[in-house]
């Protein structure tokens, strides 16, 4: 039975009162919290502060300490695949919005094949199953045929698709779905109708409760975001924390996990009013590490070689590599992809990287006989 119950949550922890806590943060506030060995929300918030910031060595060198002591040397890679770039939304800070004029493709049985079978070659044996949000994933077998069709060669799949009903997540997870990446984009109501101008995505409520309909439904793995940009990064990634620590306070079973997806160059003429430096992703990073010590860190190809790698050195746990935003891209570049990707490296590139910084790459920490 779904709470829903988050959302009261959210209302009695307004946006400006958490930005105040934030913003009024000093060191003396940052350094008691840094000593401390379990922390809570109003924590999280110092760490996040601009004072913070100025005890950013401190942090990177706990963050480090944490994510060795609950990790390892160990960074899991796995790669996105895009079955279609349909969609019936209007965000105006992605290709896929159904008022840009693009070339829009399913990906077929045999298609999404080809793809799957050369990834399973580069070595993957996770995947991220990506899509634009368009009715036929709610109203057909097509997402469900999908995830089963890749389950015979990959042991963990993940989705990034529109929210779904318990009963469809249900679903999912039986035909071999045991993750979920489910961004809110961001959690200021004022700002989300701004840049959602259109589709069902404008429902703010039935997409914040996405999460909790899939820990319902036995999704193992819960993974939290906001796009950086939209809005206050600061107060925006409290709150996806705060969601995360929800989920795991009323779902024990189910792991939670971050990206950090940043506005990257797409089809669009949208520009963001908030500029997140790499000196504010790394502070994020490590904020989250802290705070969350056993929680997957996730990075995409988004971000600058360097900058991954230095990441990764330090906090990150997961993430992508020689990935393509178009559906089939793997094997046709004729269609556009949801956003300009800035690592280009090869799958084996990124590995060299990995292991040249003394870290173990894994593709595969899964296997078919335990997860069904």
């Amino acid at each position: 039975m779904i709470r829903e119950n988050f959302l009261s949550l959210l209302d009695n922890n307004p946006w400006e009162k958490i930005s105040g806590k934030i913003k009024n943060a000093g060191l003396d506030d940052v350094d008691r919290v840094l000593k401390k060995n379990k922390l809570d929300m109003d924590d999280f918030a110092i760490l996040l502060s601009k004072a913070a910031a100025e005890r950013i060595s401190v942090l990177k060198k706990k963050a480090h300490q944490l994510t060795t002591q609950y990790f390892g040397k160990a960074r899991f890679l796995y790669a996105p695949l895009y079955i279609t770039n349909r969609c019936i939304n209007s965000c105006v800070y992605c290709s896929f919005s159904e008022k840009n004029d693009i070339k829009r493709k399913y990906l077929n049985d045999t298609e999404i094949a080809n793809d799957a079978e050369y990834l399973h070659n580069q070595g993957f044996r996770h995947i991220l199953v990506v899509s634009g949000e368009d009715p036929i994933i709610m109203k057909s077998n097509y997402l469900i045929n999908t995830i089963a069709l890749l389950h015979k060669k990959f042991p963990s799949i993940s989705i990034e698709v529109q929210p779904l009903t318990e009963s469809l997540y249900r679903k999912a997870a039986a035909a071999g779905c045991d993750g979920l990446s489910l961004y809110q984009e961001t959690y200021n109501r004022d700002v989300y109708k701004t840049v959602h101008t259109g589709g069902p995505k404008r429902n703010f409520k039935w997409r914040i409760n996405g999460p909790e309909r899939a820990a319902c439904a036995g999704i193992k793995r819960i993974n939290f975001g906001v796009l950086l940009g939209l809005a206050d990064f600061r107060t925006d990634i409290w709150f996806a924390a705060l969601h995360a620590a929800y989920i795991r306070k009323n779902f024990w079973r189910t792991q939670i996990g971050f990206s950090f997806p940043r506005i990257r160059p797409f089809v669009g003429s949208y520009h963001p009013d908030v500029e997140v430096k790499d000196n504010d992703m790394l502070h994020l990073i490590l904020a989250l590490r802290i705070m969350f010590p056993q929680a997957s860190l996730v990075l995409s190809t988004r971000e600058r070689p360097k900058f991954r790698d230095m990441l990764l050195s330090v906090a990150a746990t997961n993430t992508s590599a020689g990935s393509k935003t178009n559906p089939g891209g793997y094997s046709d570049n004729s269609t556009t992809g949801q956003f300009d990707i800035s690592d280009n490296r090869s799958p084996s590139e990124v590995i060299e990287a990995i292991s040249a910084a003394g870290l173990y790459p894994v593709q595969k920490d899964w296997d078919i006989g335990l997860t069904g």
